[in-house]
């Protein structure tokens, strides 16, 4: 029987450039490949769907990322840095009580942790502007 369990790949989407956002669109892809090679969930990363700098699209992304976020078993934080839009969905993950996880890679494979507690600290300030 297949698994059904269904998560949220929070990552960064902060590129500057064209070239920087190829890059993140790959590592993204990686992240979904190692999710689902490993625990064999479905992986969404609304971030990757919906692009473009306007406000009209941030804006857009915002509502489904908030939509899939309702409906997902967990929450895979990836990548080496948290940005703050990353910050406010771990924040929204947070409230709707979905476990949140940490992977991170390094030359011996892939580590998925629990979210840090120290983590979350930035987060409050954030969620208040945001909620």
């Amino acid at each position: 029987m297949k698994n059904s369990k269904v998560v949220f790949i929070c990552a960064p989407y902060d590129a500057k450039d064209r070239a920087d956002h190829v890059q993140e669109m790959e590592r993204v892809a990686h992240f979904r490949n190692v999710v689902e090679g490993l625990y064999h969930y479905k992986t969404f990363a609304p971030g990757s769907y919906i692009t473009g700098p306007e406000k009209e699209a941030r804006d857009f992304r915002v509502e489904v990322e908030d939509i899939i976020l309702k409906n997902c078993n967990a929450v895979f934080v990836c990548g080496s840095v948290v940005t703050a839009g990353m910050q406010v969905q771990i924040a929204k993950a947070r409230v709707l009580n979905i476990p949140i996880y940490r992977m991170t890679e390094g030359d011996k494979g892939v580590l998925i942790t629990l979210y840090e507690e120290k983590e979350k600290q930035n987060e409050m300030s954030i969620c208040k502007t945001h909620f």
